[in-house]
């Protein structure tokens, strides 16, 4: 086979790689970066006080699990466990402390305020109820209304509010790409594209293309 017309057309490709790249030397161009969005889970144990109006001023004692996503813009949902104790203050020890209100919550907001709603079982009544809330930096405050239908619909609400050690969510980082930004690989690569008519000719374009990324990359990129 005569090689001689591919030569003649893939060859002056090799020889203005370096011309190529040597521009890219005297005007490098900057990398740009693509941002992925990101989100990380944030699982942790809490404790707190909470205070139900109408009721003691001795607070009940909260403990709870508590499950969130959280987002590198701050996005934050995710759901909660808790259990809460009253101390009587009675010096019978079985009545030192009774059971309060299991509760289970879905939650959703940014990474310092959620809004909340969950329900579950109140031991102290024995019957359900359901509840609204919101959760800030280490305050919790909210509504439960009782299923039980012991009291009227006005006393069947019951607003709380209380502390725990709930703080501001972590975000994570956004994860960068950077963008191939070598303008001398790029020219070499779409001469290397038009000069391939068949395996022979391929070979030498491919050569010319990667002498002229190899040097164009490095001006830009030292560290590659």
């Amino acid at each position: 086979m005569n090689f001689k017309p591919y030569l003649y057309f893939a060859l002056p490709i090799a020889l203005i790689a370096p011309t190529i790249a040597a521009g890219v030397q005297q005007d490098p161009v900057a990398p740009t970066y693509t941002e992925t969005n990101t989100s990380a889970n944030s699982n942790m144990g809490y404790g707190g006080v909470k205070w139900t109006l109408g009721d003691s001023l001795v607070p009940e004692l909260v403990a709870g699990y508590r499950f969130a996503s959280v987002t590198n813009n701050g996005a934050t949902q995710g759901g909660d466990l808790s259990m809460s104790v009253k101390i009587t203050g009675k010096t019978q020890l079985n009545n030192l402390i009774h059971l309060g209100k299991l509760r289970a919550k879905y939650f959703n907001g940014i990474d310092y305020l959620q809004g909340e709603v969950g329900g579950g079982w109140d031991f102290a009544k024995n019957g359900v109820f359901a509840g609204v809330s919101a959760q800030g930096p280490f305050v919790n405050t909210g509504v439960d209304y009782d299923f039980t239908g012991v009291n009227s619909f006005s006393k069947s609400f019951s607003p709380y509010a209380g502390f725990n050690s709930i703080g501001i969510y972590s975000k994570p980082h956004k994860y960068l790409t950077k963008a191939d930004t070598c303008p001398a690989a790029k020219a070499a690569n779409l001469a290397a594209n038009a000069a391939i008519i068949n395996q022979e000719t391929w070979l030498i374009a491919s050569a010319a293309y990667n002498a002229a990324r190899d040097l164009g990359c490095q001006a830009i990129h030292p560290n590659i």
